[in-house]
């Protein structure tokens, strides 16, 4: 699966000139990508000594089946861990935070990291992280989150556009549709 998903992101990143023909499949909504004549964004590479996280959250069309995905890379783009997991959680806002929490969980409990850049598609949810907004008080799995944050040493939240987190959102959807349990 790792393997896949590193082709996949090479695949998307290493394209300068995108046409019709130049990705097969829509599988992922990449259609807006075909629409583009280039790709917008240069990869941002994390400060030394930082760990990047990617999370996302999917929910199948029929709505039934739901995941949660991360992809975590290292201060000079390697592929240190990934994983995903398929839940049952009720709405999109609840998956999106449990992605973030998977990813920041792992990366300190597992990885004993002590700075990372939390990268997330969900402009809500990112602002929700940053402690903007009000609509996110008192969420018990948001609380979670600022306080495994603030056991890191050092730590951003950046809002990414969906193409920008397709390796994450490969993973999500890949979770979503074939595991019960943690990949």
């Amino acid at each position: 699966m790792v393997a896949r998903a590193l082709l996949y992101v090479e695949e998307f990143f290493g394209t300068a000139e995108i046409s019709p023909i130049g990705l097969a499949r829509d599988i992922w909504a990449l259609l807006l990508l075909l629409q583009r004549p280039y790709i917008f964004r240069i990869l941002d590479v994390p400060t030394f000594g930082f760990l990047k996280v990617d999370f996302n959250g999917s929910m199948a069309d029929d709505g039934r089946g739901k995941g949660v995905g991360f992809v975590i890379r290292d201060h000079e783009f390697k592929l240190v861990a990934t994983g995903g997991q398929r839940i049952f959680d009720s709405s999109v806002v609840c998956v999106e935070l449990k992605a973030a929490w998977e990813g920041i969980s792992y990366a300190k409990r597992t990885l004993g990291a002590d700075r990372i850049i939390l990268e997330g598609d969900s402009a809500t949810v990112i602002d929700w992280i940053r402690g903007r907004g009000r609509a996110g008080k008192g969420r018990p799995l948001l609380l979670d989150i600022r306080g495994l944050l603030q056991e890191y040493g050092a730590h951003q939240a950046t809002h990414v556009y969906r193409e920008v987190n397709c390796a994450a959102d490969w993973v999500t959807s890949y979770a979503t549709h074939h595991s019960g349990s943690f990949i």
